[in-house]
């Protein structure tokens, strides 16, 4: 709807005559030395006596001076003026104003008549001192909006009403107010949405046009001062999420803002101060995005979208660890059994053995000393041979059906010169039993790597555990099998981790400051289903990570996993496949690894539903 406004200002100049003329005794007033007698008569526009206020501004005193009450029914009006200044007459019915300049003469008397049109009596007028303000509330379709507007003075901190209830047929807020000054904007609960400046002129008209979306964007609304977040809840499905809460901190201040929970479209509000800078987070990510507001006045209104699991999601994901948790530890205590009873077993054949070689060797002759020896080296190394076969062919007891250490590097031969990692928690056994016999049988082929082993702070309190300083690892360099195992003892004593996240960052990060010779490729065999406690550190890694992660047979990636390889510029190895090239993923994607998916979103992997 496109308004109109028609405005017209018209002056009349009226030429005044001084005269020394005898007085009617139906008048009161007379003129005196300072102030001159103004007798005068009002019409309308067809010549009728008309009854009005009128007023007289005097330029120089800035003074409005009026009779007691409307002009009389027999037309005959006085009024004493002070001299020399120029006056303005006017009416609150009309736009009609007529200027009358006083002479400093002494005893003056003017007789005067004024016509003042009538069809505008119903409407609200300027004066020499208040200007008429129309402020009209529009969207940004040019649409007038209903809206109650209040101003308030800067000078005195006066408030003023609209002349109408709330605004007028088309939209308009209507004040009269004085001139000279500055007026802060109200409009309906929002205080110092906008301002205007009013000029000191006579009869001043002025009409203003404020954007106001009302509803649109929300209940709240922005000010000069105080900005708007308009923020949207998706989950990785982009669907809306119901009842999240944004956590909105200053940089400058510290001051942390909370929205009302979020509605079923996903969508929250906020108000902020402007010129800052704001963190924004959700309850599992405490600084999701920055965003800044500029410091110059303005309404801004800010929609921003977040695109991250809900808590719902995350919560279920993490009983979805903490469930196959559960599951690999009955499988270990299961496997645990069947170990003691092996060990059991293998150790009354032993007592068994040595029983018998006893009593050969006490039955033997001592003059065939030396020929007994050599029998007993003899049979020493057949024992050791059968024991390494027992360990072979045992393997299936003490890797339980997750075999992705061998797997992993049975299919990448390429990998030369390796510096690995090695989880040794409690949680790892099957999977470093698995790294001592693949490093048995490949010793020979490649004997130039390095282990470096870590525990999780060698039985510290959890509580007492600092990130970055954990501690609990040892190093192997260029080791035979026998000084391996002897190192994976002494470590494993030393600490089993403890809680469930791990140290596997600084492990990480000591293993490459500390590499005795060159390496082609540092692989990290972890938990997939422990978290790393100090993964802030990946930051501080160069070098690409081959991550055989163990664990996966429960039918996920762990995702802190996924971020470490994609950071890096390495990779993910499950007992099944070898993920590589994350790093060239875009932004949006979702990467499908076994039957999970998982969506790349702001520099991080998210599992989906």
């Amino acid at each position: 709807m496109k308004i109109k406004f028609v405005l017209f200002f018209l002056t009349l100049l009226l030429s005044i005559f001084s005269t020394k003329s005898s007085f009617s005794q139906n008048y009161s007033l007379t003129p005196k030395p300072d102030s001159a007698l103004v007798r005068f008569s009002v019409f309308d526009a067809q010549n009728q006596p008309l009854q009005t206020y009128i007023f007289f501004y005097g330029k120089q005193t800035k003074k409005t001076f009026s009779l007691a009450g409307k002009s009389n029914e027999n037309n005959q009006n006085e009024i004493l003026l002070p001299n020399k200044d120029t006056y303005l007459v006017y009416s609150s019915i009309s736009t009609i104003a007529y200027q009358v300049p006083i002479t400093n003469q002494e005893n003056q008397f003017y007789n005067l008549a004024f016509a003042f049109p009538t069809d505008k009596a119903d409407q609200l007028q300027p004066t020499p001192e208040k200007a008429l303000v129309r402020i009209l509330p529009i969207n940004h379709e040019k649409e007038p909006q209903k809206a109650k507007i209040i101003l308030t003075s800067q000078k005195n901190g006066k408030v003023y009403h609209s002349s109408t209830d709330s605004t007028n047929s088309d939209g308009a807020n209507i004040f009269l107010i004085p001139t000279g000054d500055s007026y802060s904007i109200s409009i309906n609960s929002t205080a110092n949405y906008d301002k205007i400046v009013v000029e000191g002129g006579y009869f001043s008209k002025i009409d203003r046009y404020i954007q106001y979306e009302g509803m649109k964007i929300g209940k709240l609304q922005p000010s000069l001062d105080s900005a708007v977040f308009s923020l949207t809840y998706l989950d990785l499905g982009e669907n809306p999420v119901l009842g999240e809460v944004f956590t909105v901190i200053s940089a400058a201040t510290g001051k942390e803002y909370t929205t009302p929970p979020t509605d079923e479209s996903g969508k929250a509000q906020i108000k902020v101060p402007i010129g800052d800078t704001y963190s924004i987070g959700i309850k599992y990510y405490e600084n999701f995005m920055q965003q800044k507001v500029e410091k110059e006045e303005n309404l801004y209104v800010l929609p921003l979208e977040i695109l991250y699991p809900s808590s719902a999601q995350i919560e279920e994901n993490q009983k979805e660890i903490e469930e196959a948790n559960r599951k690999r530890e009955e499988e270990w205590k299961k496997l645990e059994e069947e170990m003691a009873a092996l060990d059991k077993k293998n150790e009354e054949l032993r007592q068994e053995r040595i029983r018998k070689e006893i009593e050969a060797v006490e039955k033997a002759n001592r003059e065939y000393e030396i020929q007994v020896e050599k029998l007993r080296d003899s049979l020493e190394l057949i024992h050791k041979r059968e024991e390494m076969e027992e360990v072979l062919t045992s393997n299936k007891y003490v890797w339980g059906t997750d075999t992705v250490v061998n797997a992993v590097f049975n299919r990448n031969p390429e990998w030369k010169r390796k510096l690995i990692v090695l989880d040794v928690t409690g949680s790892m056994y099957p999977y470093i039993e698995q790294v001592k016999y693949w490093y048995s049988l490949n010793y020979t082929l490649d004997s130039e790597i390095e282990f470096v082993l870590f525990n999780d702070g060698n039985k510290t309190p959890d509580s007492n555990k600092k990130i970055g300083k954990t501690g609990g690892i040892y190093q192997c360099t260029s080791c035979k099998i026998t000084e391996l195992e002897k190192m994976l003892r002494r470590a494993r004593i030393a600490g089993d981790g403890g809680d469930a996240p791990e140290n596997d960052m600084e492990a990480v990060l000591y293993a490459t400051k500390n590499a005795k010779g060159y390496y082609n490729e540092l692989v990290l065999v972890a938990d997939n289903l422990s978290n790393v406690r100090d993964i802030m550190f990946v930051y501080q890694l160069d070098v690409p990570v081959r991550i055989i992660l163990c664990g996966t047979v429960f039918g996920f990636v762990n995702e802190e996993y996924l971020n470490i390889a994609y950071l890096t510029g390495g990779s993910i190895h499950t007992i099944e496949e070898d993920i590589v090239n994350l790093s060239s993923i875009a932004e949006g994607k979702v990467l499908t690894i076994g039957e999970k998916k998982y969506r790349f979103t702001k520099g991080r992997f998210f599992r989906m539903k």
